[in-house]
């Protein structure tokens, strides 16, 4: 697993990446983008295991860790919350065109509220075609 910094060094505003590719000399179908629920990040069992099961699905993913949620503070009062969509917006503006096939997003607790709602902003907007799928385990 590789790890990205991305943000504004300039303004010490910043969120880490985790990558995890798929196995190498399988073409992947997509990078899967996750997100995390509140106080967790990707050294947790469920992000890891997730992670996994793309894998092995032969998806690579991009493990966005919310500010502070990658071991190391954000050195400015901002933090993440459940409306707050800035970083998986600029994430994948900034990736989209770099990364190979479709882009799936996929999220738990906090983390799915934080795509439902980047989804209905970029509903409104062009930048980005969207297809909404979900599911609910019981």
């Amino acid at each position: 697993m590789g790890r990205t910094r991305t943000g504004s060094e300039e303004r010490l505003e910043f969120f880490d990446v985790d990558w995890k590719f798929s196995p190498v000399g399988s073409p992947t179908l997509g990078t899967v983008v996750l997100t995390h629920g509140l106080e967790s990040g990707s050294d947790k069992d469920l992000p890891r295991d997730l992670a996994t099961s793309y894998n092995l699905q032969r998806f690579d993913v991009a493990y966005i860790n919310f500010r502070g949620c990658s071991g190391e503070l954000n050195r400015t009062p901002g933090g993440y919350h459940l409306s707050f969509t800035d970083d998986l917006e600029y994430f994948l503006s900034s990736k989209k065109s770099k990364l190979e096939g479709p882009i799936f997003l996929s999220g738990f607790s906090l983390g799915a509220c934080v795509i439902v709602n980047f989804l209905a902003e970029a509903e409104q907007s062009s930048q980005f075609s969207v297809n909404i799928m979900s599911s609910v385990q019981q």
